[in-house]
């Protein structure tokens, strides 16, 4: 039990409609790992330090993960029958 609440990412029962929101999160994830490699292409990100693309791509990746294993819980991995 992790912060008085069951499973391995608690927020996830705080969800309101996790059905509809994964699809949201990962449409975030994939935007800051767009986001990061347009900064990576273009002369924008000679502006940013030198870590902003490592950042993004940890938040990215966070949020791709996030959603990933909402998507499996509420499908392959629910304990419902």
């Amino acid at each position: 039990m992790v912060f008085g609440r069951f499973g391995i990412v608690p927020s996830q029962t705080m969800w309101k409609n996790p059905q509809t929101t994964k699809w949201s999160v990962f449409l975030f994830g994939c935007c800051m790992l767009s986001i990061t490699k347009i900064l990576q292409i273009s002369s924008i990100g000679n502006q940013f330090p030198a870590p902003t693309g490592l950042v993004l791509t940890f938040i990215g990746c966070l949020a791709l993960l996030n959603a990933t294993y909402v998507h499996l819980s509420q499908g392959v991995l629910s304990e419902e029958e």
